[in-house]
């Protein structure tokens, strides 16, 4: 008798399921790519904006053009990101007013809150180089309580496989995005091709990606070429990657874990020297936070396998 009770009551979800997988199938792999670096040259950053309104740009603050340029993306509706210089494991990589470790957290908060009231229409923080500050637990604090106060997200441009900034964001409620792919770490059209495919691979699979370019004159003339050709991949604005319904939808639906897998890249004068990526598993409770949607895109197959298994 419980055995059939139990059948009844997953052949009455199965639809609902089954609805949900449909929806699951029919969402598009979403491409969100954030141009750094922008702020310096007026003539390059009209280049960038230029490209389509989905492409986000993220402003270096106190550069001769940010205000300028970081206005007129905001016109045109493209995001617009504070790119905050923090502190590099390697010391030559330094811009100016870098948030270091041997700042106090007053020192950091009036920092970030001077850059950010100098760009306007801010919607999200990320980073500028930072391998080193963003190993650090009290500093990332600071920043994000600065964040957290303007309602900002944060994404994390993964300069070091120790950052902790996605945990530090979700201990203030920080909406918080990471960076799965760098366009031109190697600045040869045949790696910059490559790094584009592989970014449209994680989109198309795990149903988003995020991609993070400069404004190089090969990376831009590569962009302008690729982008109008794009298909089955949507270009998204990087803040529409922090929230939304499907994540909210499989908290309630859906278990996962992490597990993390570090890749190794060549030393680079850009301070991506270690990369991890975080690979989503169903099978269970979330032991860190990670990104919902890409656990509900992979639950598909074994949700596939229950409803079978019910018929």
């Amino acid at each position: 008798m419980k055995r059939l009770t139990s059948l009844s009551h997953n052949a009455a979800f199965a639809p609902t399921l089954l609805a949900l997988l449909f929806q699951l199938s029919a969402y598009p792999g979403q491409l969100a790519i954030v141009i750094d670096d922008v702020g310096y040259s007026r003539e390059v950053g009209e280049r960038v904006l230029a490209l389509p309104n989905a492409v986000s740009i993220a402003v270096l603050p106190f550069t001769p053009q940010a205000v300028t340029l970081a206005a007129h993306a905001q016109a045109i509706g493209k995001d617009v990101l504070l790119h905050q210089p923090l502190e590099s494991e390697i010391q030559s990589k330094k811009a100016g007013r870098t948030l270091t470790l041997n700042m106090s957290s007053d020192d950091i908060k009036r920092e970030v809150n001077a850059a950010l009231k100098s760009i306007p229409g801010v919607k999200g923080v990320s980073n500028h180089t930072g391998s080193r500050f963003t190993q650090d637990v009290p500093s990332m604090n600071a920043l994000m309580s600065v964040i957290s106060a303007h309602g900002l997200f944060f994404l994390d441009s993964r300069t070091t496989a120790r950052t902790v900034a996605m945990r530090v964001a979700m201990d203030w409620g920080v909406p918080a995005v990471r960076r799965d792919v760098f366009l031109d770490h190697d600045r040869e059209v045949r790696a910059i091709n490559a790094a584009f495919e592989r970014a449209l691979g994680i989109a198309n699979r795990r149903g988003y990606a995020i991609l993070i370019a400069h404004p190089h004159d090969i990376t831009l003339q590569f962009l302008e070429t690729r982008l109008p050709t794009l298909q089955k991949t949507t270009l998204v604005p990087v803040s529409s990657l922090t929230t939304s319904q499907s994540e909210d939808l499989a908290k309630k639906v859906v278990g996962f874990h992490w597990t993390t897998q570090r890749s190794t890249y060549s030393p680079s004068p850009f301070d991506y020297s270690e990369v991890r990526y975080s690979n989503p598993f169903v099978d269970g409770v979330p032991s860190t936070r990670g990104s919902i949607a890409n656990a509900i895109l992979k639950a598909r197959p074994n949700a596939l396998k229950m409803v079978s298994a019910w018929w």
